[in-house]
């Protein structure tokens, strides 16, 4: 998945010779996790369209494994990625796993609308950045352009300011001046944009910011959708759908929201709950922390073996704590195993 936020892209013609990659995107464990479960969402879409008339719209970077997986899984074939690095343009043409995916130079600002948004859409827009303007403008034109049955999903960096992610200027911050450092962060990168002051009274440390990050995405697509739905007919009158909304941290602190885009007909279509069964779907504030714990090969065997199963009835190792025992659980099926292997 690409990491490039559209707020602090390019504008030339990038530098002489092409960046690294900060992370290597294939071995993050919550990230790959999370990848999986949104594949098994979307496939919940084949109602309304065979899923290989999609359209993929995201950040694939060097390495394009939610493209590569979605592709192979979906059988989508149009696919877009948008990469801002200039200069990191001809890796990531060489690095394409399949023919079917155009590399659109620019940022998400700049293509996004440029795009015609008829076909059905699945667009995953995953930022490495905080949750900023610019942001919330690409949340602002994807919800007022996408076509019904279109699944929109945002992912930021929601780590608190002030966590060893800031530099000399916030390891001189006293801890007791923290809550007031934040909450000035927080209003100075989303300026000229209004944050209410009840939603920091709690505390924005921790997965505090993702809170109110989760609240400013929501309710841009409502405005957008108000917006769009005042001068639409019954029939083409939109509703969101959420179905994501995940926290994890393979280093910094990250928050995904999505769902889906629908109006009355595949509101029908799908049925009330289109993502009936799938443990993972959070539809309000409520957000799945996705915490793989750290096992060896033979431990993920073994208690891959005990589910599903009541976990009241489970006999675990008794090295692992109940907490590790759990966090398996929620994602066993979808959890990790690198191997070295030459290809």
């Amino acid at each position: 998945m690409t990491k490039q936020s559209s707020a602090s892209a390019n504008t030339g013609t990038g530098s002489p010779k092409p960046s690294a990659p900060v992370l290597n995107y294939s071995l993050r464990p919550a990230k790959n996790i999370e990848r999986k479960m949104m594949g098994e969402a979307f496939a919940r879409l084949a109602p309304l369209c065979p899923l290989s008339k999609y359209r993929y719209i995201g950040f694939g970077s060097e390495f394009f494994n939610d493209f590569a997986l979605y592709h192979e899984t979906l059988g989508i074939r149009d696919m877009v990625s948008i990469e801002h690095h200039l200069a990191r343009v001809p890796r990531c043409e060489f690095n394409r796993p399949y023919k079917c995916i155009k590399v659109v130079p620019g940022t998400a600002s700049e293509i996004l609308p440029k795009l015609k948004w008829e076909p059905r859409s699945i667009v995953w827009l995953d930022y490495l950045d905080k949750l900023e303007p610019s942001v919330l403008s690409d949340v602002s034109l994807v919800v007022a352009a996408a076509s019904s049955g279109s699944l929109l999903v945002w992912t930021v960096n929601a780590h608190p300011w002030g966590d060893g992610a800031d530099g000399q200027d916030a390891k001189r911050i006293l801890a007791s001046e923290l809550p007031k450092y934040r909450e000035k962060k927080l209003r100075d990168s989303l300026s000229p944009i209004f944050v209410p002051d009840e939603w920091v009274k709690e505390s924005l440390s921790k997965w505090g910011l993702a809170v109110v990050y989760h609240k400013l995405i929501r309710a841009e697509i409502d405005r957008v959708l108000s917006d769009r739905n005042a001068s639409a007919t019954p029939e083409e009158k939109r509703t969101f759908h959420q179905c994501f909304h995940f926290r994890y941290a393979d280093g910094q602190r990250m928050l995904t929201v999505g769902g889906v885009l629908l109006n009355p007909e595949d509101t029908k279509t799908l049925g009330r709950e289109p993502f009936e069964g799938l443990p993972f779907v959070r539809q309000a504030d409520d957000a799945l922390e996705i915490k793989p714990p750290i096992l060896t090969a033979r431990e993920v065997r073994y208690l891959s073996r005990l589910f599903p199963h009541n976990r009241k009835n489970i006999q675990a190792l008794k090295w692992l704590a109940a907490e590790d025992i759990e966090n398996f659980r929620q994602v066993y099926r979808y959890y990790p195993v690198y191997a070295e292997s030459k290809l």
